[in-house]
């Protein structure tokens, strides 16, 4: 069987193509785009601009699926399109022009499917899972493979950097500003965590990952296992900064273009939580909601 999955982001739109056989999902192709729907919403309503945004794009994924008669299709959104008061007029639109039926999920099933994605192979069994979105950052507190608690919290990359317009290298005050609200948010909604392992999602982990990898002289796939440290990610916010070096511009265009205008709010909501809970070591996997959502909503239905 041959389905498809439609990704409505809060920071990246993706269409991932997979083949089932036996049980066993293999990835046959995917498309992505980084349109920062976050950045669209204005007193949590989603702006025309946005809206016609993203329509334009799953137009495109929707005639993609047409040409290769891909009709086992499901969609899902995320906290952009939960905090947006007009998100009903949204789903009604979307399934009007491109005929996606689209599932928004709850910050809930956000994190609980997050955890079921990544931690099928993981390194990692008693810890916490950090996941920074474009518009929310999930929380999963869990120990032996069993979660305690999950939270998720109502910031992301893409909403903070429009907030302190943030995008791109932004001074250090404002990082740190970044930093204290992200602390703030985790006091707010009363998570308290300790623990030595964490498991990390999202671009700005990635990102990280791939940036540290790269310095080595190394690619993500030669590391993706070797944990990372809060002190390597505080190395990084350092590093770039408004003055690079051709050195740095090069690394970062080259590496992770385009996730550098939101990367340094993400770099600095990551360190923020990983420190206040006492990581030691900062493992970043691959897959999440997606594999999560293909496990347990798709193969178990």
């Amino acid at each position: 069987m041959i389905f498809a999955i439609v990704d409505i982001g809060s920071h990246t739109l993706r269409l991932a193509v997979y083949e089932e056989e036996k049980g066993e999902c293999n990835l046959l192709t995917k498309k992505k785009f980084a349109l920062g729907l976050a950045g669209y919403l204005k007193n949590n309503v989603m702006a025309e601009e946005g809206v016609l945004a993203l329509l334009s794009v799953l137009r495109q994924f929707r005639a993609f699926l047409d040409a290769f008669k891909i009709e086992n299709i499901s969609a899902f959104a995320t906290a952009a399109f939960r905090m947006a008061e007009n998100r009903d007029d949204i789903v009604v639109r979307i399934r009007k022009e491109t005929g996606f039926s689209v599932r928004i999920l709850s910050g809930k099933e956000e994190a609980e499917l997050a955890f079921i994605g990544v931690t099928r192979t993981s390194p990692v069994k008693t810890g916490v899972l950090v996941d920074i979105g474009g518009g929310s950052t999930e929380i999963v507190s869990f120990s032996n493979g069993i979660i305690l608690m999950e939270k998720s919290l109502p910031i992301g990359a893409v909403s903070l950097s429009k907030k302190y317009d943030a995008e791109f290298f932004p001074a250090s005050s404002v990082l740190e500003a970044i930093s204290r609200e992200t602390i703030d948010a985790l006091s707010n909604a009363n998570i308290n965590v300790t623990a030595k392992s964490a498991l990390t999602l999202g671009g700005a982990a990635k990102g990280a990952k791939i940036l540290l990898s790269a310095l080595e002289g190394n690619k993500l796939k030669e590391t993706i296992n070797l944990p990372m440290t809060v002190g390597d990610i505080r190395s990084l916010l350092r590093r770039f900064d408004k003055n690079l070096t051709d050195v740095d511009k090069v690394l970062l265009l080259k590496e992770v273009a385009d996730r550098v205008p939101i990367l340094m709010t993400g770099f600095s909501m990551l360190a923020a939580i990983l420190s206040s809970f006492g990581v030691e070591e900062v493992y970043y996997r691959e897959g999440g909601v997606r594999e999560g959502f293909i496990s347990e909503v798709l193969l178990n239905a």
